[in-house]
């Protein structure tokens, strides 16, 4: 479950942990994150990397479920 209040604070730190969790093996290699679209059911966040290799993640929030219900590559090179 993702706390929708801190995502509505533009508290993105639960989403980073979850990225850098799933694609960077626990390491703190994601940090910078920003919305880049709301909808009404759906919250979409931008995660990047902490270093210069230029990855990022789009993590897609169902607000229903407070979920997120798809992460996925989105820049030039990512962390796999």
């Amino acid at each position: 479950m993702i706390d929708l209040s801190k995502i509505d604070q533009n508290d993105f730190s639960e989403v980073v942990s979850i990225v850098n969790s799933t694609y960077a093996e626990g390491k703190d290699a994601f940090g910078d994150a920003r919305v880049l679209k709301e909808e009404s059911n759906f919250t979409y966040i931008m995660v990047y990397s902490l270093s210069t290799d230029g990855a990022c993640y789009r993590v897609s929030i169902d607000r229903n479920r407070s979920r997120i219900v798809n992460m996925q590559p989105n820049c030039s090179i990512a962390i796999e």
